[in-house]
């Protein structure tokens, strides 16, 4: 997936009015080196009409479309120093993030166990595993809840972080200087923060998906797949792409 094509995959392709040469000849300035401050001072050719924040927003998404071909290639050669057989090119362009490439990860190591009757129903059911972690992770971006509390009341900085005690937010709704404050307290070690997840939403994907997914579903529950694809690693995931969106955020403010 090239990074266009990432770009019409997230939606930032219309949302920036770019048109797909455009965004190519944006890639290129990228991959040879040059910085958001180069692109503003001295835009590509049809760049020059394109706002700041819109080169922010898609410098960023570069870096998005960077982390997730350096996780393909970890992906692939992982795979091949386990003696695993490569995933086809159609799997491994199914993931749109670096996390929906780590949940591919997950779910492939699942199907390495599994004899699949055939090789589309292995590559259907891996892809629709993929649409299961993005399916998830956009629910709980939504309307999963990041709850904070005090680690510890006595702590030394305690007052300083009383704001952000028994917060409840959703991921989409909250600010990036509070999650940065929130994420700040938690290295101090002055407060806890942890994801509560709609299991019942998230569960009901699964079953949704459930011909798709095949024998994936053959030897586990669907909620034992939700666990092995899903739970595990959502918390760390969503709590990454915070701190992904606070860091531009922080930084936009800088600006």
């Amino acid at each position: 997936m090239d990074f266009p094509k990432f770009l019409e995959a997230t939606g930032l392709l219309s949302e920036s009015g770019l048109d797909i040469s455009a965004a190519g000849r944006l890639a290129a300035r990228f991959s040879k080196g040059h910085t958001l401050s180069d692109l503003i001072e001295r835009p590509p050719h049809g760049l020059s009409e394109v706002p700041t924040r819109t080169l922010e927003r898609l410098a960023y998404a570069y870096d998005l479309h960077k982390e997730r071909r350096g996780e393909i290639r970890r992906l692939s050669k992982a795979r091949e120093a386990a003696r695993k057989p490569p995933l086809p090119t159609e799997v491994l362009d199914a993931p749109t993030y670096a996390h929906s490439v780590r949940a591919l990860e997950r779910v492939a190591q699942t199907g390495d166990a599994i004899k699949f009757p055939s090789r589309q129903e292995w590559v259907d059911a891996l892809v629709a595993g993929v649409e299961l972690w993005d399916r998830c992770f956009a629910i709980a971006w939504r309307d999963s809840q990041v709850i904070s509390g005090a680690a510890d009341e006595d702590h030394p900085r305690a007052e300083e972080y009383a704001e952000h005690v028994r917060q409840r937010v959703e991921p989409a709704n909250l600010p990036s200087h509070r999650w940065l404050a929130m994420r700040r307290g938690e290295r101090e070690g002055a407060l806890s923060l942890r994801l509560e997840a709609a299991v019942e939403s998230l569960s009901g994907q699964v079953e949704a998906l459930a011909p798709r997914l095949g024998d994936l579903l053959a030897e586990r529950s669907s909620l034992d797949l939700l666990q092995e694809a899903v739970l595990g690693s959502l918390e760390e995931e969503v709590f990454r792409s915070l701190d992904q969106e606070a860091e531009i955020g922080a930084m936009w403010g800088a600006a």
